[in-house]
């Protein structure tokens, strides 16, 4: 029963339709949700909401353009042996690396823009703080398995099941969720720390702001 279940997922073609699909949603899928997210907007959102979006895919094609690179390398060759490698858990390592970046900065913004804050605007900074937290959490998550990943195959590639480019595409998941709202957040706590008027009693910059990554 194990063998038929690494065989399946072993199979070149079963990675080359999965990666494809990934690589596909990226480039069509997320553009159009995002298009229809915004007709939804008013103008006032669309002008808070369209920079925010345009970072977040921009950050998110660039990461997965060595992939891209790797992919087109594969078809020329006629192997996909890199899917079972280290291109996917990079692709982890480098998001949550980049997502830290962000989730730093909007920390410090939070902390210059909660001085002087009222509740409500306090209220509101805990929300993008705890966003903040949760993109975290699930950056540490992926980049501790990829950098496992990646030592692993540098060290003992032998050892590794032939399934395991699986869970680290599915691991990818958490590393552009942490990427997609380390972005969201450091936008909306960087527009609090600039304004110190916003969130004392309107809530459409942050609304719009974590509209685009839901």
């Amino acid at each position: 029963m194990l063998n038929q279940f690494e065989s399946f997922y072993a199979q070149p073609k079963l990675q080359a339709v999965t990666l494809s699909l990934c690589l596909a949603c990226l480039f069509f899928a997320v553009p159009f949700l995002q298009r229809r997210a915004r007709s939804k907007l008013t103008d006032r959102q669309k002008e808070l909401y369209d920079p925010i979006a345009k970072d977040i895919l921009a950050q998110v094609l660039f990461l997965f353009g060595g992939v891209v690179i790797y992919s087109i390398v594969a078809v020329v060759r006629s192997d996909l042996s890199f899917i079972s490698g280290d291109a996917l858990p990079f692709v982890s390592v480098l998001g949550s690396l980049s997502a830290f970046w962000n989730i730093r900065r909007a920390e410090l913004a939070i902390r210059n823009a909660i001085h002087g804050s009222n509740e409500k605007r306090k209220v509101r900074l805990a929300d993008v703080y705890e966003k903040n937290l949760n993109a975290y959490s699930a950056g540490l998550v992926a980049f501790l398995y990829g950098l496992i990943v990646v030592v692993l195959v540098l060290l003992v590639p032998q050892e590794l099941s032939t399934w395991l480019w699986l869970v680290n595409f599915l691991v990818t998941g958490p590393a552009i969720y942490a990427l997609s709202w380390s972005i969201s957040s450091l936008a909306v706590a960087t527009e609090y720390a600039r304004n110190p008027k916003l969130g004392r009693s309107n809530k459409s910059f942050q609304q719009t702001a974590t509209s685009g990554v839901r």
